[in-house]
């Protein structure tokens, strides 16, 4: 990775190492945000469906709990994790922002 960012540097005459620093240690800690939310998010739905019927061993009502376990974890970890960036000030998500406001007019 080192040896990347070396030659990425000498290419292009240098790179600004501080503001992509700073752009990484915001992105990992949005991320780590959206981790815990997503974890937490399962732990609570898990909570509130309940423990699976007996002998609903590979069913459709194991699939539909799954499922609604997955989507529900994935949309809060998800929007935290957007959220988290957004407060952050995350320079690669204004730029996404930005193009798809492009795109959408």
């Amino acid at each position: 990775m080192l040896a990347m960012l070396y030659v990425l540097r000498k290419r292009l005459h240098g790179i600004e190492g501080g503001k992509l620093l700073i752009s990484t240690a915001k992105i990992v800690l949005a991320s780590f945000i959206g981790a815990a939310v997503c974890w937490l998010a399962k732990m609570s739905i898990e909570h509130i469906l309940g423990p699976l019927p007996i002998g609903a061993h590979l069913t459709k009502v194991v699939k539909l709990h799954d499922i609604m376990i997955l989507a529900g974890a994935a949309a809060a970890g998800g929007a935290a994790y957007v959220l988290s960036a957004h407060l952050l000030h995350v320079t690669e998500l204004q730029f996404a922002t930005r193009m798809l406001r492009r795109r959408s007019a």
